[in-house]
C-alpha cells in the first residue's frame, strides 16, 4: 500500500527524512521506490531507482539518497508517493546489488575461503584473512575523491557535482591501513557510461598523455571530430510517460502527438549523429588499435582520471552474473598484462555510442 509523501528534508550524508499519511508494513532494511504524479500523468522516479530505509520513526521514513523530485519536474509536478517493493521486484540494480553481495560474503565468516580465494588472487597472504575487511568505496572508508588537474581541465563544463570512484569496493587491511581499490563487473557489464563531458577527458586525457599517439594528425582530428558531434547533441527533456521505445513507436505508426513533435526531431538528430560518431569510431579502431585498447583500459582502472588517489582500480574482478558473487576472473590493473588485453577485447564492438536515459532527460553516451 503507497503512501503520500507529504515533505522530505535532505541531510549531508546523502540520506532524507520523508513525511507520510501511512508507513505500512515497512521497515528497517526494506526498499521503497517514488511515484511521481504529474499533469501528464504517472512516472517512476528514477526510472524506479529503490532506496533503503534506514530507519522509521511513527510517521517518517529515514532513506539513503536524495530525492530531487520537485526541482526535476518543477511546475508539471503534482505530487509523490512511496511504493514499497517486494523481493520479487525486478526494478533492481543488479550491478550494485552484487557489490553489496560481495562484500557480505567476504566479510561473514562462514566464507572464510571465498576470502582466502580473493587474497591469494591479489598477491596477498591468504592466511591473514582476518584482518582483511570489504567496504563500498566511499569517503567513510578512506576513499580519496579528487581528479587529477588535467582531468579537471578536460571535463570542464560539466554538471557533475561530485566525482565518483572507479572501484566499486576496497579491501582494507586493518592492521596495517593497506587499501586495495577492485572494480565489480558482473556478467558483461559495460567498462563505463560516459556522457559527453566524461568522453571528451577520457579521449583526450589518453590522446595527449601519451607521446605515442599525439603527433599522429589523423587520429587526432578523428578524436577531435567524434568529440565535438557529441557534445552538440544536447541533453534533452521529453514528456512524462514516453520513454525511448515508445516514442519509436510512435514514430513507426505515424501517431505522433503535438507536443511530442520537439521529441522526435531531436531523436532524429540524435540518431543521424550517432551514426556518424560511430563510423568515426571504427576509423580510430583501424588507424589505431592500441589507442583503443588504452582507452578501454583506462575506462576500465581510472588512472588519469584519479592519478594516485585509491578511487582508482588497481583490480577488477569479474563475476560469472548479475545473480552470482561466484568469481569468474580476477585482473591486475596496475600494468596492461596479456590477461587484462584479453578481456579488453570483449569492450568496444559495434555502435558504442547510443542514448541513456534517466526519467525524462535523455542524452547520447559512450559504451
Amino acid at each position: 500500500m503507497p503512501g503520500a509523501i507529504i515533505s522530505k528534508q535532505r541531510f549531508k550524508n546523502l540520506s532524507t527524512w520523508l513525511s507520510t499519511n501511512n508507513i505500512g508494513d515497512l521497515k528497517p532494511g526494506d526498499y521503497i521506490s517514488i511515484s511521481i504524479t504529474t499533469k501528464y500523468g504517472k512516472v517512476d522516479y528514477n526510472q524506479g531507482e529503490k532506496f533503503i530505509i534506514i530507519n522509521i520513526v511513527k510517521k517518517s521514513i529515514h532513506i539513503k539518497g536524495v530525492l530531487n523530485y520537485i526541482k526535476k519536474y518543477k511546475d508539471i509536478f503534482e505530487k509523490a508517493e512511496w511504493c514499497s517493493i517486494s523481493k520479487k521486484s525486478k526494478r533492481t540494480n543488479s550491478g550494485v546489488d552484487n557489490e553489496d553481495k560481495v562484500i557480505t560474503r567476504f566479510n561473514n565468516g562462514l566464507s572464510i575461503e571465498y576470502k582466502r580465494y580473493i587474497l591469494k588472487e591479489l598477491d596477498r597472504n591468504e592466511n591473514e584473512y582476518e584482518n582483511w575487511t570489504a567496504y563500498k568505496s566511499i569517503k567513510e572508508h578512506g576513499i580519496i575523491l579528487s581528479y587529477t588537474n588535467y582531468w579537471i581541465e578536460y571535463k570542464k563544463g560539466t554538471k557533475e557535482t561530485s566525482p565518483r570512484s572507479k572501484s566499486d569496493i576496497i579491501l582494507k587491511n586493518n592492521i596495517t591501513g593497506e587499501i586495495i581499490p577492485i572494480s565489480i563487473k558482473s556478467g558483461d557489464a559495460r567498462l563505463t557510461s560516459a556522457d559527453c563531458y566524461e568522453s571528451n577527458a577520457l579521449f583526450m586525457s589518453v590522446l595527449y598523455k601519451s607521446p605515442k599517439y599525439n603527433t599522429k594528425n589523423l587520429l587526432m582530428e578523428k578524436i577531435e571530430k567524434l568529440i565535438n558531434i557529441m557534445k552538440s547533441i544536447d541533453k534533452f527533456s521529453t514528456l512524462p510517460g514516453y520513454n525511448y521505445t515508445k516514442v519509436k513507436e510512435c514514430i513507426k505508426c505515424n501517431n505522433i502527438p503535438e507536443d511530442l513533435k520537439p521529441t522526435v526531431k531531436w531523436i532524429n538528430t540524435f540518431e543521424e549523429k550517432t551514426l556518424e560518431m560511430n563510423s568515426l569510431w571504427k576509423d580510430i579502431k583501424k588507424i589505431s588499435p592500441g589507442y583503443i585498447e588504452d582507452l578501454l583500459f583506462e575506462c576500465a582502472r581510472g588512472y588519469h582520471k584519479f592519478g594516485e588517489n585509491n578511487s582508482r582500480a588497481d583490480y577488477l574482478i569479474e563475476l560469472e552474473s548479475t545473480k552470482s558473487t561466484e568469481i569468474k576472473n580476477i585482473y591486475i590493473l596496475k600494468n596492461k598484462n596479456e590477461k587484462i588485453k584479453s578481456y579488453l577485447k570483449k569492450h568496444g564492438n559495434g555502435n558504442v555510442f547510443k542514448i541513456k536515459t534517466s526519467g525524462v532527460r535523455w542524452w547520447p553516451r559512450f559504451l
